[in-house]
């Protein structure tokens, strides 16, 4: 089961919020998972993970990739502006346009 398989991968994620569940998305999406429900995922998990103290981070990797990331909130400020001063494009998710 594809779900299964992305779901054990972010709770595997240092950082995972302990106790944070899947109830509130629509799992049966993801049987036929499509790269473009990251899209909508993300911000959903953030925001779900925002609630247990910690932020969802993507990193930008070689131009098109991403490396995904869980951190927590009381550290994004000094994440954000290493991440600036070294010219590294990062993206915090959230429900509305990501921080970039």
């Amino acid at each position: 089961m594809k779900w299964r398989k992305i779901a054990d991968d972010l709770e595997g994620l240092p950082g995972f919020p302990e106790g944070m569940t899947w109830e509130w998305y629509d799992c049966s999406r993801i049987e036929h998972w499509e790269p473009d429900y990251r899209r909508s995922f993300l911000p959903q998990m953030a925001d779900r993970a925002a609630e247990h103290g910690v932020a969802v981070i993507g990193v930008a990797v070689d131009g098109d990739g991403l490396t995904l990331g869980i951190l927590p909130t009381d550290r994004l400020d000094q994440f954000t502006a290493t991440a600036e001063a070294a010219s590294i494009r990062i993206f915090v998710y959230r429900t509305g346009a990501p921080v970039a």
